[in-house]
């Protein structure tokens, strides 16, 4: 199992794995962290893989309190 940085070439492969999961949301999708990006805020994504098959992806936006 790896733990990584996601890269833009992810892009179509994240989204896929997000459609397919039971738990898949469209604020975790590349498009929405994009978006959050675009106002500025830090955004991180964060995949685990194996054999090169996602089993898990986090979108984490950085907002101060």
């Amino acid at each position: 199992m790896n733990v990584r940085l996601a890269v833009n070439h992810d892009r179509e492969q994240w989204n896929r794995f997000l459609v397919s999961s039971q738990y898949g949301s469209f604020m975790q999708s590349w498009e929405w962290g994009e978006m959050q990006a675009g106002f500025g805020l830090p955004i991180s994504r964060i995949v685990v893989e194996e054999g090169g098959i996602f089993l898990g992806v986090a979108l984490i936006l950085q907002r101060e309190v």
